[in-house]
């Protein structure tokens, strides 16, 4: 079995697979790199004989869950399958990971972080602890998604969609989008707020959210997945209506 020295080893070579991509070979170059120490006769890992990845040889995927193929890889273990059966495994890990990385990532996270940051400077944060903040917001889950990859793919080797699976991670990206839909509509009613009038929020927003929220809450899946759009709207538009509303009266 791997010690904790070499997954350490491993786990920091993932994070420069990127920077030998090419059109050619994607990630392959990369991957070849970060696995040479780990596979081969004599490197003391019996268990990742025949699982190396040829360095010519194209592999794509989203850079935060290469840990699962990494780990995935340098566990190998099994001997009887052989240099295609590997390829044919890297082929069908590489997409589906790609595909999870980027709703969750890049369509999920990374915005939710960056509309988070720009929440904290309409209040009225420093600039500089909103950076910091958003650093940590950021990274914390990013480097706890490529260590459990690793931990994940060195467990179950070539079964590694079984935890792919049980981690939920589609619903999980689901989950940072409703949340990022909330914060947008947080960001728009307070700019829109600031730009009408300088007087109080007014509670109509809060109360607006309340009764959707808890009616998708009490109500049905279909309605429960529009929550986030809703609240968007009320939130939104409370915040916007609010100022009018008090100077009407």
């Amino acid at each position: 079995m791997m010690g904790a020295s070499g997954r350490i080893q491993l786990f920091l070579r993932s994070f420069l697979i990127q920077g030998s991509w090419n059109h050619r070979t994607l990630m392959g170059t990369g991957m070849a790199w970060a696995l040479l120490p780990f596979t081969g006769e004599g490197k003391g890992h019996e268990l990742t004989r025949g699982a190396a990845v040829p360095p010519d040889e194209p592999f794509n995927t989203h850079p935060y869950l290469s840990c699962v193929a990494l780990g995935a890889l340098a566990r190998g273990g099994d001997p009887e399958r052989g240099p295609d059966d590997w390829r044919r495994f890297r082929y069908a890990l590489g997409s589906p990971l790609g595909s999870l990385g980027d709703r969750l990532i890049w369509g999920g996270w990374r915005p939710f972080c960056l509309v988070s940051a720009m929440l904290l400077a309409s209040v009225g944060v420093q600039p500089a602890i909103v950076v910091a903040l958003f650093l940590v917001l950021y990274n914390a889950p990013h480097l706890a998604l490529r260590a459990w990859g690793l931990a994940a793919g060195l467990k179950f080797g070539i079964g590694v969609g079984r935890a792919i699976e049980s981690a939920q991670l589609s619903r999980t990206s689901e989950r940072v989008r409703s949340g990022g839909v909330l914060v947008v509509g947080s960001l728009l009613g307070i700019l829109g707020q600031r730009s009408l009038s300088p007087s109080g929020l007014g509670p109509l927003w809060v109360l607006g959210a309340a009764v959707f929220l808890l009616a998708g809450v009490v109500s049905g899946e279909r309605l429960r997945r529009w929550v986030p759009t809703m609240l968007l709207c009320i939130v939104a538009f409370g915040l916007l209506a609010a100022p009018i509303l008090g100077g009407s009266d």
